[in-house]
C-alpha cells in the first residue's frame, strides 16, 4: 500500500516530533526529587504536574479521599484540600478518558490523535497556503510547547477538536462535515475551559446565513459544560464550583501585558520570558493577517477558515486571557501553556514567497530553534521539572 503525500508528511512530522519528546526524556538531566510515578512504568515520565490529577479524578471522582491528596503535597498542594472539590477546576473529558482506558491507554491515545490532529492540519493548511503545507505542520510538532502534546494533557484532544471544527466548516452545507464541527466543539468544551472560546467558530455558519446550524452549534458547545455543571450540583451541591476551586489556585487577574512588562522590568529575563514573548508576536502577526484577509461580514470563500475572522477572533480572546494571567514572583508562569494551542500561528506566512534559497535557510533556522528548546522543554517536564 502506497501512503499519500499528506500521509507521509505527517508521519514525518510526527516522527521528528517523536524524536525530539524521547531525546528531552532520555537525555542526562537529574531528575527532580517531585518527579512522580502514577503508573510505575516508563509511562510516567510522560505524566507529571497536572496529569496527577487527572488520573486520580479518574480514580476517585471530584472528591478525593484525604489519604489520597497527600500525594499532591509532592507538587506543591495544600492537603486537605480546601475546598474539598478543588479538583473541580479541570474539566472531565479526560478523566473519563482515564477511566476508560486507563492512564496508559490514555496516554496512547493522545499520541495517535495527535498524528490525525497533523494530518488535518496539512490538509487545512494545503488547502489555504499549499506551499506552507509541510514546514507549518513540523514547525507546530516542533514549537516549544511539543511535549504538552505527547502528555497526559487536554492540548492534544482539545487540538484535534479545534481541527475538526475548522475542517468541517469549509463545506458546513454537506451535513456530514457539518457533524465534524459539532463533534469538533464537544471535544474542545469536555477538555478544557478554553473550549468555551471555540463558540466563536459558529460566527462562520451566521455569516453564511446558515441559522439553525449556527444555532445547533451553539446548543453543542454548550452540551458539556451543562452536564459537567448539572454534575457538580448533584455532588458537591453547588453548580459554580468551578470559579470556587480556580480561585483557590495561585493565579490572578491583571491589565492586559502587565504580566509582560513586569517580567522584563523587574524580574531577571529568562529563556521562558523570551519564548512567551515570541509567542504572544507569533499570534499577534497572524491575528492581524485574519482580520486583514477577512475583513467583511459576508463570506466570500466558505473553504477559507485558517486565516479567517473566526480564527482571529478565537486567537484574540486566548491571547487576552494570556495577557491577563498573572502569578506573584513569576508573571508569566504557564502563560506559554495557553498560547500553544493557537496552531495558526506557527504557520510561517512570511516564507510564502521569496527566493527559494532564503525561504530554505529561514527554515533550518527555525527548525533548529524550535527543535532545540522544544527538546529542552521537553527534558523539564518528563524528569519531574516544572515546564516553565
Amino acid at each position: 500500500m502506497t501512503l499519500t503525500k499528506r500521509t507521509q508528511r505527517s508521519l514525518f512530522a510526527y516522527g521528528i516530533h517523536a524524536l525530539i519528546v524521547l531525546f528531552g526524556a532520555i537525555g542526562p538531566l537529574a531528575p527532580s526529587a517531585d518527579k512522580l510515578s502514577l503508573t510505575h512504568t516508563f509511562a510516567d515520565v510522560f505524566m507529571q504536574w497536572d496529569s496527577q490529577w487527572f488520573v486520580n479524578i479518574a480514580k476517585y471522582g471530584y472528591l478525593i479521599p484525604q489519604y489520597a491528596q497527600q500525594a499532591f503535597i509532592t507538587t506543591g498542594n495544600d492537603v486537605p484540600f480546601n475546598p474539598p472539590y478543588r479538583a473541580a477546576a479541570f474539566f472531565p473529558g479526560l478523566p473519563v478518558v482515564i477511566h476508560l482506558l486507563s492512564p496508559i491507554g490514555a496516554l496512547i491515545l493522545v499520541e495517535v490523535l495527535f498524528f490525525f490532529a497533523l494530518w488535518l492540519m496539512y490538509g487545512l493548511i494545503e488547502a489555504e497556503r499549499p506551499t506552507l503545507k509541510t514546514i507549518g505542520i513540523l514547525l507546530f510538532a516542533i514549537n516549544p510547547c511539543a511535549i504538552y502534546f505527547s502528555a497526559l494533557y487536554t492540548e492534544t484532544f482539545s487540538l484535534f477538536g479545534i481541527l475538526l471544527i475548522l475542517y468541517g466548516l469549509r463545506h458546513p452545507h454537506q451535513w456530514s462535515r457539518y457533524a465534524l464541527s459539532l463533534a469538533g466543539v464537544i471535544i474542545a468544551t469536555s477538555m478544557h475551559d478554553l473550549g468555551v472560546f471555540t463558540i466563536v467558530f459558529g460566527v462562520r455558519l451566521v455569516r453564511l446565513r446558515l441559522w439553525w446550524r449556527a444555532v445547533l452549534y451553539a446548543i453543542a458547545a454548550g452540551i458539556a459544560p451543562a452536564i459537567y455543571e448539572l454534575y457538580l450540583w448533584r455532588v458537591v451541591h453547588n453548580p459554580l464550583a468551578i470559579f470556587t476551586a480556580e480561585d483557590t489556585w495561585e493565579r490572578g487577574w491583571k491589565a492586559p501585558f502587565v504580566n509582560v512588562i513586569e517580567s522584563l522590568v523587574h524580574y531577571p529575563i529568562t529563556l521562558d520570558t523570551l519564548v512567551v514573548i515570541g509567542l504572544m508576536v507569533l499570534v499577534i502577526v497572524q491575528i492581524v493577517r485574519c482580520l486583514h484577509e477577512d475583513n467583511r461580514w459576508r463570506v466570500t470563500s466558505e473553504k477559507s477558515v485558517v486565516f479567517s475572522l473566526e480564527t482571529g477572533i478565537w486567537m484574540l480572546c486566548i491571547l487576552l486571557l494570556a495577557s491577563c494571567a498573572y502569578i506573584t514572583g513569576d508573571p508569566l508562569k504557564s502563560v506559554m501553556r495557553f498560547l500553544c494551542i493557537l496552531w495558526p500561528a506557527f504557520v510561517p506566512l512570511f516564507l510564502a514567497e521569496g527566493p527559494e534559497t532564503k525561504r530554505l535557510s529561514w527554515m533550518v533556522v527555525l527548525t533548529i530553534g524550535f527543535g532545540c528548546d522544544a527538546a529542552f522543554g521537553a527534558a523539564l517536564f518528563t524528569h519531574g521539572w516544572f515546564f516553565q
